[in-house]
């Protein structure tokens, strides 16, 4: 019984990957797109996608993995290197805010995908602006400035997720 079971589970998750790789992926590349609904590159993009590599969705080596982070690490950086990620697309001027937890698990697929040397500054900067703030993670961070915006500290969701971001490394 037992058997049948892990066995029915096993072909089922095979069967929602292979739908995420055939109905969520853009062009070529095989980008991840956030849902659908998004038509065109880059408004598909969501860092949200990256958890597709943190849940053993997508193997870390596959294409569709490589492509969907080089695209958020290409379109969704706030400002430098060492900077983390915005949620999703706007527009090139305006990205929005960079989105800590979004970052925070961004960091953990960069990990899993052997890009430490791309991770470490980015849980660096997060760390380094905790510590000038009492030691509580924002829920986003301002674009240019880098000031801590929204509610903090984000009680659970920040403080998770940058326990399983600082546990990957």
């Amino acid at each position: 019984m037992l058997f049948r079971s892990v066995r029915r589970c096993t072909r089922l998750a095979n069967k929602v990957r292979e739908s995420i790789l055939t109905r969520l992926t853009f062009g070529k590349s095989r980008v991840l797109r956030r849902s659908l609904e998004s038509k065109s590159f880059p408004d598909i993009l969501d860092a949200s996608t990256l958890e597709t590599v943190n849940w053993q969705i997508l193997r870390p080596d596959w294409k569709s993995a490589r492509s969907t982070l080089q695209a958020v690490q290409s379109y969704l950086r706030v400002g430098g290197a060492e900077r983390g990620f915005a949620l999703g697309y706007r527009d090139r001027s305006n990205l929005g805010p960079e989105h800590l937890f979004a970052s925070l698990r961004a960091i953990e697929a960069m990990q899993i995908m052997k890009r430490k040397k791309e991770a470490q500054p980015v849980l660096d900067w997060i760390v380094d602006q905790a510590a000038l703030n009492g030691e509580m993670i924002p829920e986003y961070f301002d674009a240019g400035s880098g000031r801590y915006l929204g509610l903090y500290p984000v009680i659970g969701m920040g403080a998770g997720a940058y326990i399983l971001a600082a546990l990957a490394n």
